[in-house]
């Protein structure tokens, strides 16, 4: 009436039938899927850090334009020393 192994069908886990292979087969294939998840968020990862890294660059960088500017016209007479303080105090906050 039952035979034996019927529940476990051709590629079922016993050995000598291809279920270990099959079983081996599915651990290779989640493990490269995991992998690859893995990769592509580390690489999201290092692109956001390049970006917030040049976006901070480019504010200090203005801020430095802006300082070297009111330097300048400070120098040239263009502006009193209590506003060339208080331009300095505004673009440092």
């Amino acid at each position: 009436m039952f035979r034996y192994g019927h529940m476990y069908g051709h590629m079922g886990f016993w050995p000598g039938r291809g279920g270990n292979l099959m079983f081996f087969i599915w651990i290779i294939i989640i493990g490269v899927a995991v992998y690859l998840l893995l990769q592509r968020n580390n690489n999201n990862k290092n692109n956001n850090y390049q970006q917030d890294h040049s976006i901070n660059k480019q504010q200090n960088s203005s801020q430095n334009d802006a300082e070297e500017l009111a330097r300048a016209r400070y120098a040239r007479g263009e502006i009193s020393k209590e506003e060339f303080e208080e331009i300095i105090a505004t673009l440092r906050k």
